[in-house]
Parts: structure tokens; C-alpha cells; sequence
């Protein structure tokens, strides 16, 4: 039927090698929680717009307590709209340890 030569018939069976491993890794990737984990940057290195940010996204950043999250909003509620991501060491509960560990989760907005 086909008269293919030799190179022919070894890009052949290299496209469908490659075309099955794409359709392999692809299925893995989508069933295996491991490797979502290596694929797919979690939610929790997202950035936060630190003055339109909800209670469930901070605690959904796994980087912030349930208590600091409420300390958070409590400064923001009561002082208004954060001027600088500097204004976070100003929250009861952030000091100059934990403002070097959550200055770069947040941004202005």
C-alpha cells in the first residue's frame, strides 16, 4: 500500500512515541495530585491586593493565621486602606520577622 523508506518509517514511529507520551503524561497530570502539585503553582503564591482582600483569601494563602488574617482586617477596617505593604508592620501580631516573610505575598490596590 505504502512503500515508505526506513527514515520514513522511524519519524513515524517517533511521532506516535511522542504523540502517545504527551497523551500519557497529559492523563497523569490531570489524575495525579502529586503531579498538579509540580505543574500548577498553588494559590497560595498568588499575590493579595492587601487593601481589597477578604478573610478567605488570606486564609486561603496558607501563608496567614486565621488570627493575623482578622488582625489584618481589623488595622484596615479601623484605619482605612493600607498607604504602603511598610504600613503591615503596624498590625498587632507582625513584626519585623513576620512582615520579611509576608511583604512580598501582598500588593496595592
Amino acid at each position: 500500500m505504502f512503500s515508505l523508506t526506513k527514515e520514513e518509517r522511524n519519524a513515524l514511529t517517533f511521532l506516535f512515541i511522542l504523540a502517545f507520551s504527551g497523551l500519557g503524561l497529559s492523563y497523569f497530570a490531570k489524575t495525579s495530585v502529586r503531579a498538579q502539585k509540580l505543574l500548577y503553582a498553588p494559590e497560595s503564591l498568588a499575590r493579595i491586593n492587601i487593601n481589597k482582600t477578604t478573610m478567605k483569601e488570606l486564609l486561603d494563602s496558607r501563608c496567614v493565621s486565621k488570627r493575623l488574617a482578622q488582625q489584618i482586617l481589623a488595622y484596615r477596617q479601623e484605619y482605612g486602606e493600607f498607604s504602603s505593604i511598610d504600613d503591615l508592620k503596624k498590625v498587632k501580631g507582625i513584626g519585623e520577622r513576620s512582615y520579611e516573610k509576608l511583604k512580598d505575598l501582598f500588593y496595592l490596590g
